[in-house]
C-alpha cells in the first residue's frame, strides 16, 4: 500500500543554530500526479531526533496546514514518499531517530473536528512507522491520547536517556503534550 513514492528534490537546508531545540531544518518538494506540489520538512531536534513534517505547498502559510484534508486521495504515495525521505535521512545519520505528531483532522466546510487522541493520520503513521523501522532497529514509544510517537534508534547507546530528554524538550516546546 506504501510502496509507490514520488520522484523529490532537496529544495534548502536551513542551520537554526539549536534555538528552541531545533538544530536544522531541511525541506524537500515533490509533485503528485495531478501537479499538485507539495512540502516535506525534515526538522533535527537535539538528540538525533527527527520531525517529518508535510502539507501541500499552496497551504504552506495555513495555520491549520497539517489538519486539512484535500481529498486529492493520495495519502499512500505521498506518506511512501515521506518514509524515503526518511530512510535517506537515516542513511546520513545512522543514529536517527524519528518522531511524528498526527494531527487531528478539520474539516470547515462540514464543521467536523476531530479528536486529538489516536487520530486518523496518527494510526496510518503508526502502522508506516511498525512496518519500515521494524522493532530490531526501533523502539516504539507512543501517546495515543496526543497522536504522538516516538521511534528511538536502537544503535544509541543511551536510548532510555533519550527518550527522557526528549519527553522534556517536546513538553518544553509544546506543553499541551504530556509524555510519550
Amino acid at each position: 500500500m506504501f510502496d509507490n513514492s514520488y520522484p523529490f528534490t532537496k529544495l534548502f537546508s536551513k542551520d537554526l543554530g539549536g534555538k528552541n531545540h531545533l538544530k536544522s531544518k531541511t525541506t524537500y518538494v515533490f509533485k503528485i500526479d495531478n501537479g499538485e506540489s507539495y512540502l516535506i520538512d525534515v526538522e533535527e531536534y537535539g538528540h538525533n531526533i527527527y520531525i517529518i513534517k508535510f502539507c501541500p505547498k499552496k497551504l504552506k502559510r495555513h495555520p491549520k496546514r497539517f489538519n486539512i484534508l484535500t481529498n486529492e486521495n493520495k495519502m499512500p504515495q505521498i506518506v511512501a514518499t515521506c518514509v524515503q525521505v526518511m530512510l535517506q535521512t537515516l542513511k546520513k545519520n545512522p543514529l536517527a531517530n524519528f518522531g511524528f505528531l498526527g494531527s487531528n483532522t478539520i474539516d470547515f466546510s462540514k464543521q467536523y473536528v476531530e479528536s486529538k487522541c489516536e487520530t486518523k493520520r496518527y494510526r496510518i503513521y503508526r502502522y508506516v512507522m511498525m512496518n519500515y523501522l521494524n522493532e530490531e532497529t526501533f523502539s516504539h514509544h507512543m501517546d495515543r491520547k496526543n497522536s504522538t510517537y516516538l521511534a528511538i534508534n536502537n544503535k544509541n547507546e543511551n536510548k532510555d536517556e533519550i527518550l527522557v530528554k526528549a519527553n522534556k524538550m517536546f513538553e518544553s516546546l509544546f506543553p499541551m503534550l504530556t509524555d510519550i
